[in-house]
């Protein structure tokens, strides 16, 4: 999956963020246990080792803020993970998703009640179609 988003970028001349140490894995979880009230699932933690969220035109998985993408993606400061799904809760008042990225049509999201991994309509949140990985999610959700 890394493989074919960093083609996907190439194709577009964008670079795209190296991914996170394990201590910012560490502190990550943390504040997502803290801020949020759930843990990080499994296959976006891995994805977020090898590759800290993806920006392309309208598709966006959200990141972790470090310094990094501080220095190097600034325009990342609207994805970042904790900040969104605060955002998100904040007005929506719903806290059934995590939610992973979005783009204008829909959202990518891990459903805590069930552990699944979910695409949602970005309106109605609507469950559109469930994934068991991460991987699968991401790769329908880009349509590749």
């Amino acid at each position: 999956m890394i493989q074919k988003l960093r083609a996907l970028s190439k194709s577009f001349d964008e670079l795209q963020p190296h991914g996170i140490t394990e201590q910012e894995l560490v502190d990550l979880s943390e504040s997502v246990k803290t801020n949020l009230g759930t843990s990080l699932p499994v296959g976006y933690a891995a994805f977020l080792k090898e590759m800290n969220g993806f920006y392309l035109q309208d598709y966006a998985i959200f990141c972790y803020f470090n310094d990094g993408i501080r220095t190097n993606f600034p325009e990342y400061g609207n994805i970042d993970l904790v900040e969104r799904n605060r955002d998100f809760v904040d007005y929506t008042d719903v806290d059934d998703f995590l939610l992973l990225g979005e783009s204008s049509i829909s959202y990518i999201a891990y459903e805590k009640r069930n552990n699944q991994y979910v695409l949602l309509s970005n309106g109605t949140l609507r469950v559109l179609e469930s994934f068991d990985t991460f991987e699968a999610l991401v790769l329908c959700f880009l349509k590749l």
